[in-house]
Formats: C-alpha cells, sequence, structure tokens
C-alpha cells in the first residue's frame, strides 16, 4: 500500500535503535507456514524451543517447499522480527 520496499528501506525501527533498544531476551514466535532455522540471517536468533511445525506436528519448522515455492512467508516474517543486525545481508543493514 505505497510502502518504500526499495534497497535501503526500513520498518521504521531506526530511531529504536538509536535509543540502544534490541529486543535482546525477548522471545517471539512466528505461527506461520515454515521457517528457515538455518537462514543466514535467522540462524543465531533462532530458539529452538519456540518452534513448532504445525503442519507436519514435529519440532523442525523447516518450510516443506512445492514446485510454486509458496511455503516461505515464515521465514520472511521472522526476518523481520529476528534477522541479525548490521551484517549486511538480506533486511538489515
Amino acid at each position: 500500500h505505497g510502502a518504500d520496499a526499495s534497497p535501503g528501506s526500513n520498518i521504521n525501527v531506526l530511531r529504536v535503535w538509536d535509543m540502544n533498544i534490541t529486543g535482546a531476551g525477548v522471545v517471539v514466535t512466528v505461527v506461520d507456514d515454515g521457517l528457515e532455522r538455518n537462514h543466514p540471517d535467522l540462524l543465531q536468533n533462532y530458539n529452538a524451543e519456540a518452534s513448532l511445525d504445525v503442519n507436519g506436528n514435529d519440532d523442525d519448522p523447516m518450510p516443506h517447499y512445492t514446485k510454486s515455492n509458496i511455503n516461505k512467508h515464515g521465514t520472511r516474517c521472522a526476518g523481520e522480527i529476528a534477522a541479525v543486525a548490521g551484517n549486511n545481508k538480506y533486511g538489515q543493514m
């Protein structure tokens, strides 16, 4: 809806980061279609105790990709929440 999705845009958290509010110690569970727990931007912040695969009814939230590759939304959402800061990769700079 008119949001700037170009490289270098942010989700309006820069002022919060400037105040050194990082979310350290906060645990968030994303209930979605799968999570690439070994994604380079998520691996450091992944918490297995807060994870469950409701599609496969097991403890491994890895997506089960199909030909249409539609099972990736959870990884994108988790990246907005817990991507590694300052690594100049993917979502955060």
